[in-house]
């Protein structure tokens, strides 16, 4: 069946496309196509791919689907799926042999893979703007494409992909040095201020400040880089952090004072559980009858995510001994 708003998609962006009542699913490259770069954080939504097959079989018509010619065709496979996998895959389960579809004929890279990715906006379930942005920086950073002409091609924002553009390029460099802004729901503006810090010692110090000290917001992330746009020297610069650092803990420890107790953290119940699994196993291992497990490989698997969490355990740790340390002198 035609779909009218894929055909003005086509028709506007000048794509080179014919529209065929049937094609058979054997010229397409189907496990090429699974991994569609639409979906960026959702896989093929089985439950709708089978409502899809159901209503297939009760008559229903559905859209064409958009092929795409292969960059080198193998075999009698000459398309992959631009959009349409759920379709396909309900088509399949009906018994059916193929679809109808459009076919789409383009050289250009970006224009490809701008086919694939708005494709996904016109039809089905879409995709959130946090998708949206993530497609455009993808485009922005493979094909070196400014954000502005992006902007215009996807009406967002400029001012928004500037600031998504930064925000990612903050998260990369603190992942540099081991810190994950997301992980810690670092926010977005104290990211982008961060990122503006020009020495990487000093942005290591600063962001590690911002996601790992317990009541340091937004504002003071601001006024922070303010402060060390200020000093001369990056020696000057860490001693800024350094002394946001300590009024910080200042504020924890009157805080902790007022209540009349020292509050118990999240770290000391850790460590109590630690001490008890080592204490556990430090048994000779007859005597913990491990044959008697019934799922073994899960408990492999427990095992494993279990060593991996405490490897980043260690790293936490590592880091904020670090962080208690005063500078050492450039």
């Amino acid at each position: 069946m035609r779909h009218t708003i894929t055909e003005q998609y086509l028709n506007k962006g000048h794509f080179k496309h014919t529209y065929v009542k049937h094609i058979p699913f054997t010229e397409i490259d189907l496990e090429a196509s699974a991994d569609n770069p639409a979906r960026i954080t959702r896989k093929l939504d089985e439950e709708l791919a089978i409502r899809y097959g159901i209503a297939m079989e009760s008559g229903d018509e559905f859209p064409a689907i958009v092929l795409i010619n292969k960059a080198n065709p193998t075999g009698a496979m000459k398309w992959e799926v631009a959009t349409g996998m759920h379709r396909i895959n309900g088509a399949q389960m009906a018994g059916k042999k193929g679809f109808d579809a459009y076919l789409v004929t383009e050289a250009d890279l970006f224009r490809r893979e701008t086919l694939i990715r708005q494709l996904n906006q016109l039809e089905g379930k879409g995709m959130s703007h946090q998708e949206t942005i993530q497609h455009i920086l993808h485009l922005h950073e493979t094909f070196n494409k400014p954000l502005a002409q992006l902007s215009r091609e996807w009406n967002v924002r400029v001012q928004t992909l500037q600031n998504a553009s930064n925000e990612r390029k903050a998260r990369l460099r603190a992942r540099r040095f081991g810190t994950d802004f997301d992980r810690q729901k670092v926010a977005q503006s104290s990211m982008l201020a961060l990122n503006s810090i020009h020495s990487d010692i000093v942005f290591e110090k600063a962001a590690e400040l911002a996601a790992y000290t317990p009541g340091v917001n937004a504002t003071e992330v601001r006024d922070l880089v303010n402060d060390i746009k200020k000093a001369r020297t990056e020696r000057e610069q860490l001693d800024v952090v350094t002394k946001y650092q300590t009024e910080a803990e200042n504020r924890i420890r009157a805080a902790q004072a007022q209540k009349g107790r020292t509050k118990s953290v999240a770290v000391v119940r850790v460590m109590r559980n630690v001490k008890a699994l080592n204490n556990q196993l430090g048994r000779p291992f007859p005597e913990l009858h491990v044959a008697a497990m019934e799922d073994k490989q899960g408990g492999i698997l427990v095992v494993k995510n279990l060593l991996l969490n405490l490897e980043r355990f260690i790293t936490e740790i590592e880091r904020a001994d670090r962080m208690s340390k005063p500078p050492e002198a450039a």
